[in-house]
């Protein structure tokens, strides 16, 4: 899934005409006798009075994705579908330039396709490191006549995105995630929250803690966290795009009758409003630690995130959902993974989060900053 898709206006021209492309140098039209996709497809025309002909769009990218490219922590993804079926040698270009808030150009992309005389569309992609610096990306098509009187070039089903170049992981600051420090950083809203100690009973035991929480004799009960997320290290940013995993995992067991408990989280809102939730299902009656481990993408506006930890007896006199080793975090993944580069987080990390983020990158090309002339 694609970090961001670029709105393209009229991308397969099957508005019809020529809609949201400007014409640069003679005048391209749209045909229907052969599309790649679709009905339209264009054709840069009759340049009779001129051998060279153009057209292109801008398209911006949004404030949360420019923060990110500040970042090194984004790739440009632009494809579209070209062919000649006239049998002429014209020749054929989509260029991609990027270019910063100056209007200046600081990255160029084009590949050239001749024609083949096959009638068969040919798809152009092209997958870089974007330029940190990147405002807006200017999508252009562009050939010149090399026989006849018709430019005969063609090209169809225009895209762009942004991807994620780094996997880096956020782990939020979650207090007394063992029961180390008591019930220290959860409030109870129903019922008591106690702690124990693991015992050969609960053996093996995975989690690097001796402690746990359960209920101990009482019927049900609720605990909660909930944590503000620092924007301070673009996570903010990050989530705005709607593409960061959140990931809650824990350890839990009952080892004793047949009590239910189960782990839920809150993502919410500056103003504490909920914006997304999710729940694992109950467990009961099980004889030895388990992993948990429940998550979804983080809603849009997502700024704190409220942890529940959760029991309810089904027999006995006391209550033996039990939890420790809960860990909670954020990850934004890439298909890019093949080299390793500075942390996207402006800043250092709190002491608790120490280690993190984890990430891997693949670097940026030594000549990504060519210029080229602007036709």
């Amino acid at each position: 899934m694609a970090l961001h898709d670029f709105t393209i206006i009229n991308p397969g021209y099957e508005i019809g005409d020529m809609t949201g492309w400007t014409l640069d140098v003679n005048t391209p039209e749209t045909r229907i006798d052969n599309p790649n996709s679709g009905t339209f497809y264009s054709r840069l025309g009759n340049t009779a009075a001129h051998s060279f002909g153009a057209f292109y769009q801008d398209v911006n990218l949004p404030v949360a994705i420019r923060s990110l490219a500040l970042q090194g922590a984004l790739t440009f993804r632009a494809a579209c579908w070209q062919d000649d079926f006239s049998g002429d040698t014209d020749l054929g270009q989509f260029r991609v330039g990027i270019f910063n808030s100056s209007l200046e150009l600081i990255q160029c992309l084009n590949q050239e396709h001749h024609s083949d005389n096959n009638g068969t569309w040919a798809q152009i992609v092209f997958d870089e490191p974007l330029h940190k610096d990147a405002h807006f990306v200017r999508l252009r098509h562009q050939g010149i006549r090399l026989a006849g009187t018709e430019l005969s070039f063609y090209s169809d089903d225009n895209e762009a995105q942004v991807n994620s170049t780094v996997i880096f992981r956020y782990d939020i600051g979650l207090v007394n995630p063992s029961a180390d420090d008591g019930t220290n950083g959860w409030t109870t809203t129903s019922g008591d929250l106690n702690v124990n100690q693991i015992t050969a009973q609960s053996v093996p035991n995975p989690n690097p803690s001796s402690n746990f929480f359960y209920a101990a004799n009482t019927s049900a009960f609720v605990a909660e966290q909930v944590i503000p997320l620092a924007d301070s290290y673009g996570l903010g940013t990050a989530l705005d795009t709607g593409s960061v995993q959140f990931t809650l995992t824990y350890m839990q067991g009952s080892f004793r009758n047949l009590d239910e408990g189960n782990m839920a989280y809150e993502f919410l809102d500056i103003s504490d409003v909920v914006v997304g939730t999710g729940s694992h299902v109950n467990s009961n009656n099980t004889k030895q630690w388990q992993v948990r481990s429940i998550g979804d993408v983080a809603p849009v506006d997502t700024r704190k995130i409220k942890l529940v930890m959760q029991g309810v007896r089904q027999d006995g006199s006391n209550l033996d959902a039990r939890f420790c080793g809960i860990q909670a975090y954020f990850t934004v993944s890439s298909n890019f993974l093949d080299g390793v580069q500075e942390p996207p987080w402006p800043a250092p990390l709190p002491a608790e989060n120490r280690g993190f983020p984890t990430y891997v990158s693949r670097g940026f090309p030594q000549n990504s900053n060519r210029r080229f002339p602007i036709d």
